[in-house]
């Protein structure tokens, strides 16, 4: 037969409190995250709201297209001249 360890009464009571503890603890903030999560009318209230948003272009897009434009037109110049 396999020894028995008997812990003093107040161990085992720091330990049960230490394990509830814990748990309350994990359970509260498993409760909070379920309260944070969006639901479906919450999405459908962010897309409605961003579709009306209008677009801004940053102020170096014609800087970037010029830069693009000129990167393609330089492409383009190469392959023709490899044919």
């Amino acid at each position: 037969m396999a020894p028995t360890v008997e812990l003093p009464p107040l161990d085992a009571l720091v330990a049960l409190t230490s394990v509830v503890k814990r748990l309350i603890e994990g359970n509260r903030i498993l409760k909070e995250k379920e309260k944070a999560k969006l639901t479906c009318e919450d999405y459908r209230q962010m897309r409605t709201d961003l579709n009306k948003q209008q677009f801004i272009l940053p102020l170096d897009s014609d800087n970037t297209k010029a830069s693009v434009d000129y990167i393609k037109q330089k492409l383009i110049s190469c392959c023709d001249e490899l044919r």
